[in-house]
């Protein structure tokens, strides 16, 4: 594996093996024949390794992505989680001010109502006391009438009288 995790190219590796087999060939004095054979067997397992190597990293980064896949899906269900915790509360902290409003505007409407009917109880009391004074004075009224009336009447004696 090359420097920084990736993987060499394959013909990075053949390179690599053309090379040891000049050194292996020069070292050991093999002939040509034996050369041939060599070279293709030593090409042979380079390229079985490389594959080997290729599925190897293709696996593992099979794995790493399901992995990261899982660790996404985890982290979005936590914050679909909070988020709804979240929501939840706003909805929570709302209904509580609609409620703490709808009693207040209760308070207020009966705070109003109480005065409008103590209004209008003065009111009643305001009317009956004049009622009262109205039929006292139709009464008076009529008590004057009727004395008017006999004053008249014993002036219409005296009248006569005379």
């Amino acid at each position: 594996v090359a420097e920084g995790g990736s993987h060499p190219s394959l013909a990075t590796l053949v390179d690599t093996v053309e090379r040891q087999l000049c050194s292996f060939k020069t070292s050991n004095g093999l002939s040509s024949s034996n050369e041939s054979h060599m070279y293709k067997v030593m090409i042979s397992r380079v390229r079985r390794s490389h594959e080997e190597a290729c599925r190897r990293l293709e696996r593992q980064h099979a794995e790493l992505r399901k992995r990261e896949r899982e660790r996404h899906t985890k982290e979005l269900e936590a914050l679909r989680e909070s988020l709804g915790k979240k929501c939840n509360e706003k909805v929570e902290e709302q209904e509580a001010e609609w409620v703490e409003a709808v009693k207040r505007l209760s308070l207020e409407h009966q705070e109003e109502l109480a005065v409008l009917q103590q209004n209008v109880q003065e009111q009643e009391e305001g009317f009956k006391k004049t009622q009262a004074e109205r039929d006292l004075l139709h009464k008076t009224a009529g008590e004057l009438r009727a004395q008017v009336g006999k004053i008249n009447t014993m002036r219409e004696r005296e009248r006569n009288v005379i």
